[in-house]
């Protein structure tokens, strides 16, 4: 998995959706990503198919708020759920770019999106991560973290 192209579908499903624009990305240099997270809370999307894995969006600050905020079209969104339901569609609209633009669209099906809040970290170190992003707002942080398993390329 290319970084590049994992944080740029990430870039334009905030963009497009959310109407947020981070102000920098972070990808690894080189190699397979380690994937770090500041954040306690996010939202997994879980596929299986031609590719068996997941796909995390985790945020960390007042950017949350921002996103679901700018999706509902209002000034400021004052309840958990709401914030949550926008992190989990974001994490759904990712995932779902990202299986198209490599081509599995047809052959994997996504899950719902589920919410994490303490069993984050243990799902950030459940699967080998393929894929890992950063990107950085004024008033927080997302992490795009990738676990993808080519089952056919395992045959």
């Amino acid at each position: 998995m290319n970084q590049e192209q994992l944080s740029t579908i990430a870039n334009s499903i905030f963009e497009a959706a959310a109407f947020v624009c981070p102000d920098e990305w972070v990808t690894p240099a080189h190699g397979t990503p380690t994937a770090t997270t500041d954040a306690q809370t996010g939202a997994i999307v879980r596929f299986h198919g031609a590719a068996n894995g997941w796909l995390l969006v985790a945020v960390h600050g007042d950017i949350e708020t921002d996103i679901a905020a700018n999706m509902l079209g209002r000034e400021r969104v004052d309840t958990s759920d709401t914030t949550k339901e926008a992190i989990k569609e974001i994490a759904n609209m990712i995932c779902g770019r990202l299986m198209f633009d490599l081509g599995d669209h047809d052959r994997v099906v996504c899950e719902p999106p589920q919410w994490l809040e303490s069993e984050l970290q243990a799902a950030v170190q459940s699967g080998e991560v393929t894929g890992w992003a950063r990107a950085y707002f004024d008033n927080g942080t997302a992490d795009i973290v990738l676990s993808r398993t080519d089952l056919e390329a395992a045959l």
